[in-house]
């Protein structure tokens, strides 16, 4: 009996404490390298942008159009599924559904590269596990996007998900294998599109490498890969998808720039922001000892393949070169530092090399210090700044709504002083998820520069500009700093 027939069955009682080891070595490299290395203070449930409210105002949403039914109508629509589910357990808990997604990527991609390398769950892999978790955590655009950037969690958990159940099954159970990477595959692209040409690739290389020997499973992954993607793409256009959109205007966010210039362009600038120079050196220090090891093509070529996945993970941002984000180069590196597994293999092998051991393991470990540049970059000081100001104006509507609770009419809020862009009222229906919070009807001003929705009411909330609050009467006037911090709650009559 091989490896493979051995292991075919899903998940044992084994495979599911595995799993959650490695999580809770996930969660303690995640602490650590928040903590001690960037941002300097571990607050994995803070968020710093309106994005977070959309959640709770989707799972709180009181007119027609919200609902599980009504969204499938919507772009993305098992995404917009993901945010109304989430949205549930509050703003924080909608960001903890986040990072558990994150922790559950990390510890099956390592298992999946342990199946593929032959690798022993022992102390050893839970080593270069925690490696791979820091150097995962200490990316320098790491901490500022992840948790924001949901649907790319969500569509990879998915689609590893699918890719990891067929390695499992495809030694008996061919045909409910393909069953099972088809329905996770449409639903991951139905969240976000991101991985429809890396995962398509790791297809290709599967079929590649199993063609000669079985061809039904060599075609399988593939196949129901490329259908999925195919449904997931006729559907976007169907529902006028801001995001797979070839006539969208140029200069706009989502114009696609096909030129090969413009695309290399930005892959080049991905590259530069999600791989530091020290890590480059430790790749191609890895990939050299790889080949000089094995002398075998296969393995030397899916040491390769882990970076040609950064590049596919990379390609449909660098398609939209005016949507440009340093945290989208986040996306690829899952499978790309996987290549630390490789060194694993080398070692279970009882490969010589210890010189080159030490120096990878010392260059892992101090490859945040390329990053201090970036660290201290204006883009993650200002997503730091606006988390501070998220987190007091929490705290500030939680206290306010507070007071609400019970109330047997609502009252008339005039909600005044806050300039932060980022604010509940962006999507107003998330009021109601604050306790207390449906007990009112807000006045609110908008930030002098940021004044979407001006003049208007949606659900609870009135725009109205500064000059023209003297036109209503209110029961209380709640006031914030610039900081977010509530400063006065004041009754008015």
């Amino acid at each position: 009996m091989n490896y493979h027939q051995k292991h075919s069955f899903l998940f044992s009682g084994k495979d599911v404490i595995n799993i959650l080891a490695l999580v809770m070595i996930a969660w303690a490299m995640h602490f650590f390298a928040l903590y001690f290395i960037f941002p300097g203070h571990y607050s994995p449930l803070a968020f710093h942008h309106s994005d977070f409210y959309i959640p709770a105002s989707f799972a709180y949403a009181t007119e027609d159009g919200y609902s599980f039914a009504d969204l499938l109508n919507w772009p993305r629509p098992l995404f917009m599924w993901v945010y109304k589910f989430t949205g549930y357990f509050g703003h924080p808990g909608s960001v903890a559904w986040v990072v558990a997604v994150v922790f559950l990527n990390c510890a099956l991609t390592a298992l999946f590269a342990r199946r593929l390398l032959r690798l022993d769950f022992d102390r050893r892999f839970l080593l270069f596990f925690a490696l791979y978790c820091f150097l995962l955590f200490t990316q320098p655009y790491f901490y500022t996007f992840y948790s924001q950037d949901i649907g790319s969690q969500v569509s990879y958990f998915l689609l590893l998900s699918g890719m990891y159940c067929f390695l499992l099954l495809s030694e008996r159970h061919v045909y409910l294998g393909a069953v099972i990477i088809f329905v996770l595959s449409c639903c991951a692209f139905l969240v976000k599109e991101t991985y429809i040409l890396a995962f398509g690739f790791v297809a290709f290389c599967w079929f590649v490498f199993y063609i000669r020997s079985d061809w039904k499973k060599a075609v399988v992954p593939g196949l129901a890969i490329f259908i999925a993607g195919i449904i997931s793409i006729l559907i976007n256009l169907r529902s006028k998808s801001v995001f797979v959109n070839p006539d969208a205007q140029a200069g706009s966010s989502y114009h696609m720039d096909l030129s090969p210039l413009s695309i290399i362009r930005e892959l080049a600038r991905y590259t530069y922001e999600g791989f530091t120079p020290i890590l480059l050196f430790v790749f191609a220090l890895i990939i050299f000892q790889v080949h000089k090891a094995y002398k075998d093509r296969w393995i030397t070529l899916s040491a390769f393949l882990c970076l040609a996945f950064a590049c596919l993970s990379w390609l449909p941002n660098a398609l939209l070169p005016n949507h440009h984000y340093e945290g989208y180069s986040f996306n690829g590196l899952y499978v790309s530092f996987l290549l630390l597994f490789f060194v694993a293999k080398m070692v279970q092998d009882k490969i010589d090399f210890k010189r080159t051991l030490t120096a990878l393991i010392v260059l892992v470990l101090l490859s945040p210090l390329s990053s201090i540049h970036r660290y201290e970059g204006t883009r993650n000081t200002w997503v730091l700044a606006m988390e501070q100001v998220q987190t007091n104006m929490l705290a500030g509507f939680n206290r306010a709504t507070a007071q609400l609770i019970d109330r047997p009419e609502p009252i008339r809020v005039l909600v005044s002083g806050i300039t932060s862009p980022f604010h509940p009222f962006a999507f107003p229906q998330s009021i109601r998820s604050f306790k207390g919070g449906e007990n009112a009807i807000y006045y609110f001003i908008p930030p002098k520069d940021f004044q979407a929705n001006l003049g208007t009411s949606i659900d609870l909330v009135h725009f109205i500009a500064e000059a023209d609050k003297e036109n209503y009467t209110y029961d209380q006037e709640w006031k914030f700093d610039d900081q977010g911090n509530l400063v006065e709650l004041k009754n008015l009559k």
